[in-house]
């Protein structure tokens, strides 16, 4: 089965091999990032529901995705603070759909030279969607 943001993409073969190679071999990523955070009461609200980590630079992350029928899950190991998600091609809009506990993101993937740009499109919590100008 293939990963939902190179379903989703006009024309992967734009990414960076590496970046291909991780979206189409499941398996364990090992490596650092940057995490930025959004500002806002709102915005921290749903990074605190998704579970998401808290702000750094070079903290060490660890990425283990694996297949499931259409579902893909993906674990997020950022310096000892795990996420976990659920990630799958949403047939209406085109995008992936991905659920991080009571969080649902519809999210449009932009393939370039440089890597993957990932933009919310839409989000919902608890199965409300939330107007655009409540979203990040």
């Amino acid at each position: 089965m293939t990963d939902p943001f190179l379903q989703a993409l006009a024309d992967p073969s734009v990414l960076p091999q590496s970046v291909r190679d991780i979206h189409r071999n499941p398996g364990e990523y090992v490596g650092e990032c940057d995490i930025e955070r959004g500002q806002g009461i709102l915005i921290q609200l749903a990074l605190k529901l998704g579970r998401f980590p808290p702000a750094g630079r070079h903290v060490p992350v660890r990425l283990v995705t694996q297949n499931k029928d259409e579902d893909h899950s993906c674990l997020r190991d950022f310096g000892g603070h795990k996420t976990t998600s659920e990630l799958r091609l949403d047939a209406k809009t085109g995008d992936v759909l991905e659920r991080f506990g009571p969080l649902s993101f519809w999210l449009r993937p932009v393939a370039s030279k440089r890597g993957l740009e990932v933009h919310i499109h839409r989000l919902a919590v608890f199965g409300v969607q939330l107007p655009r100008m409540l979203q990040p």
